[in-house]
Formats: structure tokens, sequence, C-alpha cells
């Protein structure tokens, strides 16, 4: 057992501490746009919803609640994402 170990290098600290701070920006992006996805569905929804009701009432949750988490959801993906 002590053979095997001694004939495998082991990862230097530095590369398993830059590999986890990778994988958590990349954990950090899709969870960001995947609720700006979500939320701009929703938006879309509400906006079909409402062509074929009569209810200024999704237009207000839309306008109020919707739009400015998407947009702001959407911005802080295209701030997180170099070059976008």
């Amino acid at each position: 057992m002590e053979a095997e170990n001694k004939g495998r290098q082991q990862r230097p600290t530095w590369l398993k501490w830059l590999l986890r701070i990778v994988f958590a920006y990349i954990g950090l992006l899709v969870l960001v746009l995947a609720s700006a996805i979500l939320t701009m569905t929703g938006t879309f929804t509400l906006i079909v919803l409402e062509l074929f009701m009569d209810n200024d009432s999704l237009r207000t949750i839309n306008e109020q609640y919707l739009v400015p988490s998407s947009e702001f959801l959407w911005d802080l993906f295209t701030r997180l994402v170099p070059g976008l």
C-alpha cells in the first residue's frame, strides 16, 4: 500500500485550490444564468397570458417584479463573463 502511494505524485495544494475556485466560479455562472432564464420565461409567459386575458394585474406583476429581476440577473451574468 505504501509503495503505491510513493509511486504516485500528489497534486500541489495551489492546484487543488485553483481548481476549486474555477469550479465555484462556473457553478455561480450556471446558477445566475439558470435563474435569469427562469425569470425571463416567466416574463414572457405572463406577456402571452395578458394577450388572451383582459387583466391588468398581470402587467403590473410583470413590470413590478419579473422585468427588473430578469434585467438584474442578465446584467449580472454579462458582468461575470469577461468579453460579453
